[in-house]
């Protein structure tokens, strides 16, 4: 019941500032309409990890024995999404707090978003999570998550020359630059997800340790 009552937790604050940056997105104006907001909010990798965040943590608390349920409590997985909301947290904190200044309810969905759920996701992560079986060997696969997205932005701005980063605006930076970015922060959360797998060898494994890794 702790696990689930921590999960939630989780789950609720990555809901709280998914949920509010949507409502401020749909505010008026909103000259692109339904669509493009959709289309726009979902550009951004801390929407779509915070959603993710929402629905894994979410599930995990909700109906644990069901088949997303234990797909998302498993070891491998529950590391690669800690990585991705870890990554949301660092590349804003040292690379975009400084170009951007929101204010009002967009501070406070700002904060959550990048500051909240990530510590609260770690935490979780490191007291309770399952760490059993975790290998180095898995990590190129949780690298796939933020690879796919960087290729659809990338994609999407040579189709509307819109970029949600300017690290990654390749008008601006060039095609260079850009990839560089890419590779840099891909390589970054390989390299983070080997110190986590280092680590989960001496931390606990959580209630659900003595479970066999799937």
């Amino acid at each position: 019941m702790r696990t689930r009552l921590l999960d939630g937790v989780v789950a609720l604050s990555a809901a709280a500032g998914a949920g509010l940056e949507m409502i401020l997105s749909l505010a008026p104006p909103n000259p692109g309409g339904l669509a493009g907001t959709l289309v726009e909010y979902f550009s951004y990798f801390t929407l779509d990890t915070n959603v993710l965040v929402a629905l894994a943590m979410g599930w995990s608390a909700l109906a644990p024995e069901s088949g997303p349920g234990k797909f998302f409590s498993k070891p491998g997985v529950r590391t690669a999404i800690t990585l991705y909301i870890l990554l949301v947290a660092l590349v804003y904190h040292f690379m975009l707090r400084d170009i951007w200044t929101p204010y009002g309810w967009a501070k406070v969905s700002n904060f959550i978003l990048h500051y909240v759920t990530p510590v609260l996701m770690l935490c979780n992560w490191l007291l309770i999570s399952r760490k059993d079986g975790l290998r180095l060997l898995q990590i190129p696969g949780w690298m796939t998550f933020p690879a796919i997205y960087a290729v659809l932005v990338l994609l999407r701005g040579q189709l509307t020359g819109i970029y949600p980063y300017g690290f990654l605006n390749v008008a601006e930076i060039g095609w260079g630059a850009s990839l560089m970015n890419v590779a840099g922060m891909i390589l970054g959360m390989g390299l983070a997800g080997c110190v986590m797998v280092v680590a989960a060898r001496r931390l606990p494994h959580g209630p659900m340790g003595a479970m066999p890794a799937k």
